[in-house]
């Protein structure tokens, strides 16, 4: 895998996703982090003054999600997007995405992650609709079950060592 097509060709093809998991090459992961962070950083609709590829972006982050869905964990990469960007963010542009995304980011303590993740979001949250707080609180659930999969997980292969 070297040129940035192969590289989008790995988010989209379940094989190449479950081979990644299952490998567990460390230069595969630095590539596709690596490309992942440029095309995230590219691309953002909100960072780059007159984006047009907007929709584009927004396909982008779709595929990122659908592959953290397949893979169950969040990719480093769209961890690190989140972090950086989520205070930039004015809670409209690609609202859905951005939330599905923030559901797969990696447990850790709520100190670590408080300033790049909650404080961003509740900035939002006090000053947004209905609509936006109902999918800040999904968005919030969705991370808490995926957090509490992970532990049970990891629970059940302790035991079983």
């Amino acid at each position: 895998l070297q040129f940035p097509s192969q590289m989008g060709s790995v988010l989209t093809n379940p094989l190449l996703l479950h081979y990644m998991n299952c490998v567990k090459d460390e230069s595969i992961y630095l590539r596709l982090y690596y490309w992942m962070g440029q095309r995230l950083q590219e691309e953002c609709t909100w960072c780059v003054v007159d984006n047009p590829y907007e929709e584009e972006f927004r396909s982008f982050l779709e595929t990122a999600y659908k592959a953290e869905c397949f893979l169950q964990e969040g990719l480093s990469a769209c961890e690190e997007f989140l972090y950086k960007t989520l205070p930039l963010w004015d809670g409209v542009c690609c609202r859905s995405e951005i939330l599905r995304l923030v559901s797969w980011i990696p447990p850790s303590s709520f100190s670590d992650i408080k300033p790049y993740l909650f404080d961003p979001l509740a900035q939002l949250f006090f000053t947004s609709s209905i609509y936006f707080k109902c999918s800040v609180l999904e968005s919030l659930k969705e991370l808490l079950q995926n957090w509490l999969n992970c532990n049970v997980i990891q629970m059940d292969l302790e035991i079983s060592s």
